[in-house]
């Protein structure tokens, strides 16, 4: 079995995480990245069907722009710290991501496959 590196950075980070934070603390961070991803999810689905090929106003439009709205309000309702805590770590992520793809030229291929 092989162990990466970026999985045991994000482990220890993790753990000294648990032992520096309160969990109200860790629930917002939480937070950060699941109204991030709900936001991106409602945003693709209105680019891909609210624009242009509409066959249905409510479900193709007004469904995912509610959504993304609704999760906008309440991640603009996070704590300032917190925002900020989720954009670093955000950047580092995306800094990570830009290394390892060598500037989004190479592919990242996951292999699930047990050795």
């Amino acid at each position: 079995m092989r162990i990466s590196f970026p999985a045991c950075i994000a482990g220890l980070l993790a753990y000294v995480g648990t032992l520096t934070m309160s969990w109200e603390r860790a629930v917002e961070i939480l937070n950060f990245g699941a109204l991030l991803a709900f936001m991106a999810v409602n945003a693709v689905a209105l680019r891909h069907f609210g624009f242009g090929r509409t066959r249905d106003m409510l479900l193709d439009f007004f469904v995912p722009a509610s959504g993304f709205v609704f999760c906008l309000v309440i991640f603009l309702g996070l704590q300032g710290s917190t925002l900020w805590a989720g954009a670093l770590w955000l950047v580092v992520g995306g800094v990570y991501v830009l290394l390892k793809t060598r500037g989004f030229t190479e592919r990242v291929e996951i292999d699930f496959s047990e050795s």
